[in-house]
């Protein structure tokens, strides 16, 4: 993903006043756009910083797609859910508040997967090799039918692969981390 501007502000006028967080203008008297908070991504953040791309801007490796995806019925919730909005009030569409399938997730970058874990949605798997393996299931509906995970392939392809190379992707996912510890003080 590229980034054409590394500065963050928050809060922000721009977008026709559009990245201004309501909710937390009301609880907070100081939440000023004349005042914001300003973040340099490129030069403000700690280990492992952004890549400066050489037309401007920043490139960002995060190893997804920003999309929602259908993991299937073995990572489903118990029930549809409704997005929030800022507010924390249920998202509304036509009048009617939006309801996302039980199984359609919005999937996180893998970009800082080696800095978190327990992981999946509900932290069910306490390894990677585990939230790879939970991303399908053994006997699963066939292609197009309801339940498959998008994600079944990528689970089985791993599956097949011997231990070494289980390992060796493993140990890779490890390595995206999004933050370092700071160094200790003497």
């Amino acid at each position: 993903m590229h980034l054409a501007k590394t500065v963050f502000e928050e809060p922000n006028l721009g977008g026709g006043g559009n990245y201004i967080d309501h909710f937390l203008a009301s609880k907070d008297p100081d939440y000023d756009p004349k005042r914001p908070a300003r973040f340099d991504l490129l030069k403000d953040s700690m280990e492992p910083r952004l890549e400066a791309s050489p037309g401007g801007g920043a490139v960002v490796r995060l190893y997804g797609d920003l999309k929602r995806h259908d993991m299937g019925r073995q990572l489903a919730d118990p029930a549809p859910g409704a997005p929030l909005d800022s507010s924390l009030a249920p998202v509304q569409y036509g009048g009617n508040v939006a309801l996302i399938p039980p199984s359609v997730f919005l999937t996180p970058e893998l970009w800082g997967v080696g800095s978190t874990g327990p992981w999946l949605h509900d932290d069910r798997a306490g390894t990677i090799a585990e939230a790879i393996m939970l991303h399908g299931e053994d006997t699963a509906p066939a292609v197009g039918q309801p339940g498959r995970s998008e994600a079944q392939e990528s689970r089985d392809n791993y599956k097949k692969l011997s231990p070494e190379d289980q390992s060796a992707v493993v140990a890779f996912l490890k390595s995206l981390v999004a933050f370092s510890k700071e160094p200790k003080r003497q």
